[in-house]
This record gives structure tokens, C-alpha cells and sequence, in this order.
């Protein structure tokens, strides 16, 4: 297969782009009529959110010869200037001189790399040019020079993933832009629809502060399944769970969660291992949580408690989309073990494991400390 179909369909979404990009620019211009005068001659340099609009003012008017002769005052006026060069590209581009409007471009980003018109004319010359590969690159370098951009192209960047190889087009753009690549991997792990592109993002070198808010995010729309493969690589969680509560690297929610609750509070690791659980008042409080995905099966629960005072605790095992318990422990008010019997049914695919307590009295506060969980299989 050779490039140019792939690279075909990726110019719908890179035209989207630019539109996006010119709008944003056209709100915000103080018009290039300002820098070259109704004469063409040229007066002072225009800024750069003027420059950023050139097809707004004398280009407007499909008139090279006039761009050009601007371009000619703008050069005596300051050698130095990036502005004649950005004035040949657009006079080149609407001859469909795609060559000259290229070299131009690419010569007024060389005078000033950090101004975005020059960007802005390339990426335009890049599409009609067939290019979209190119065209996205040179999005992400202006993303990352202009941070104001961010709310109307990133949008226009997930919509180009729906595109025919678009995604792939995407992902080889971030691996050559790390920064803007962590940017877009956040605004995609959080868009329905956006899962393959998160999962190609996730395959490139990403901080484990960015891999696991992404994961996260997808876990929390309901997609634990492709949440728990993009963490482990695995499509199946195994039928046994050991857990002496270690700090161990795990995104939410299938690592233990500390429930946001005035009257509780869970720790793990306290001392190299454990989970110390702490609750003030009477009334039953969920203090920490962990989602699961156990195949269906018969299990054995059992739970070791070091320390319990104060109060009561209790572990309750349920399916991730119901209330009803499928496995509940007997309340704890001592240090010791205790098991529980359950079956996990088909159509149980994700579970959710809480611990929750309560005070004796009201002025107490309950604490216990437990030193391992085990699930393992039972037979008959």
C-alpha cells in the first residue's frame, strides 16, 4: 500500500484544523490593514496575532501582485523582518504556487521561530499539499508554542482520530512531541468514543502520573475491562487476590481508594504493610474501596485482622453495577480471621470490595488494623 491513501484521509481532519486555528486568529487579530497601508506600502512591523491573519486583510482580496509589492516595502523597511516572506507565501498561495508558498513559509518560521504565522501558512500549504502528516506536526509544535490555542484545536484533534488512519497519524505526532502528547492523552482518556486512541497514546513513553489518570478516567465512564488491559496488558484478572496491604503502583480504582468521608480514614503501608482504618460515630461508614474483576467461580474470602478497638468493622464484597452483597463478612470487634463463602455468578463480571465500620459509642472512634486479604477458588 503506498502512503498517499493513508495520507489522503488524514486532510479532512487536518483541514479542520486550520479552520479552527484561522477562526481562533481571526478573533483575535488587529488586522494587517494596520501594518501595510492602502498604498502597499509598508509602515510598521504588524504583531504577531496580526500577522497570525494575513488571509484577512490584502489577502482577502486575491491579489498577488499587491501582497508582493508589500512584501517588497516590508523588506526595505527591515531585512530582518519575517513579514515579506509570510506576504510571498500567501501570494504563492493563491497563484497555487504550493513550492514558493512552502519555501516561504518554511523561510519566515527560520527568521522567527517562535511566531506562529509562519506555522500557520505551512500548515495551510501542507494540506492542499496532500500532506497531513506534515500538517499535524506542525500543529503540535504551535500547540506547543501557543498554549492559548489548546481550547479550539485539541477538539479538532480528537475529531481527526475518527478519521481513517487518523489515530495512527496522531499517535506518530505525539511520539515526536511528548508534551503535547500527555495534553491530548488527558483530553482523549476523558472523551467517550476515544478509547483506541488513548490505548495508542498509553503504548508511547508517558509519565505513570499521566498513564494512570487516563486509566482512571476510562474506569470511571464503566470500561473496567479496557481500563485493567491498558495497566496490565492482560485481557483476564486471575481468580485469586492475596493482599497484605503494601504501597504498591496501582490507578484507581484497582488499587485500594481512601473514601472521602469526614469520619473515616484509611491508610495503607503504615509501618511497611497493613490498612489501618479509623471512623468516628455510630452510624456505619465506608472507609476504603478496591473493584475487582474475579471470573465467576466459587471463592473463599478470609480476612486477617491484627488490632481492633472502639468499635466494629465489616468487609462486603458486591457486584460493581448492584447493591446486593454477594460476600459480607460478620462484624469484627476483635483482632483475628475470619472467612466467608461466596460464588460469583456470570453475569458478576466486575465486583467492588468495601470495608466499612462504626464506634461503639458516640465519643469513640473506631480503629483496627488488618494485616492480609485473601480470595482464592474453593471446590465442593
Amino acid at each position: 500500500m503506498t502512503l498517499l491513501p493513508r495520507s489522503a484521509t488524514v486532510l479532512r481532519g487536518a483541514a479542520l484544523l486550520f479552520a479552527c486555528i484561522a477562526a481562533y486568529a481571526a478573533i483575535r487579530s488587529f488586522a494587517l490593514a494596520l501594518a501595510i497601508g492602502a498604498s502597499g506600502q509598508a509602515s510598521i512591523p504588524p504583531p504577531a496575532d496580526a500577522r497570525l491573519v494575513l488571509r484577512n486583510a490584502l489577502a482577502v482580496r486575491a491579489d498577488p501582485a499587491r501582497l508582493l509589492l508589500a512584501a517588497r516595502a516590508a523588506r526595505t523597511l527591515d531585512p530582518l523582518n519575517d513579514a515579506p516572506f509570510l506576504l510571498r507565501g500567501q501570494a504563492a498561495l493563491l497563484r497555487g504556487d504550493l513550492a514558493s508558498a512552502r519555501s516561504n513559509f518554511m523561510r519566515a518560521r527560520a527568521m522567527d521561530p517562535r511566531a506562529t504565522a509562519g506555522r500557520v501558512g505551512l500548515i495551510e500549504t501542507l494540506i492542499r499539499s496532500g500532506d497531513g502528516a506534515g500538517a499535524l506536526a506542525q500543529t503540535f509544535a504551535l500547540l506547543r508554542l501557543r498554549d492559548d490555542l489548546e481550547g479550539p484545536v485539541m477538539p479538532a484533534l480528537l475529531r481527526v482520530a475518527l478519521e481513517p488512519h487518523g489515530r495512527e497519524a496522531l499517535v506518530e505526532a505525539s511520539r515526536r512531541q511528548p508534551e503535547i502528547a500527555a495534553r491530548l492523552l488527558a483530553r482523549a482518556s476523558a472523551m467517550p468514543g476515544q478509547e483506541q486512541l488513548t490505548a495508542g497514546l498509553l503504548s508511547l513513553p508517558v509519565t505513570q502520573r499521566d498513564r494512570f489518570a487516563a486509566i482512571t478516567a476510562i474506569a470511571a465512564r464503566g470500561n473496567y475491562r479496557l481500563a485493567y488491559r491498558l495497566w496490565t496488558g492482560r485481557t483476564q484478572a486471575p481468580d485469586h487476590l492475596v493482599d497484605d496491604f503494601t504501597v504498591r503502583a496501582a490507578p484507581e480504582p484497582f488499587g485500594w481508594t481512601a473514601l472521602r468521608d469526614s469520619n473515616a480514614t484509611a491508610t495503607i503501608g503504615e509501618g511497611g504493610s497493613g490498612l489501618a482504618v479509623a471512623i468516628t460515630g455510630t452510624l456505619p461508614v465506608a472507609a476504603a474501596q478496591q473493584v475487582l474483576l474475579l471470573p465467576a467461580g466459587r471463592y473463599l474470602l478470609e480476612i486477617e485482622a491484627q488490632r481492633v478497638s472502639g468499635g466494629t468493622f465489616e468487609w462486603r464484597l458486591s457486584c460493581a453495577d448492584g447493591d446486593d452483597a454477594v460476600a459480607e463478612s460478620p462484624a469484627l470487634d476483635r483482632a483475628g480471621r475470619v472467612r466467608v463463602a461466596f460464588t460469583l455468578e456470570p453475569a458478576c463480571t466486575v465486583q467492588r470490595l468495601v470495608v466499612s465500620g462504626a464506634a461503639a459509642l458516640p465519643d469513640d472512634t473506631a480503629q483496627a488494623r488488618f494485616r492480609r486479604l485473601t480470595i482464592r477458588t474453593r471446590w465442593p
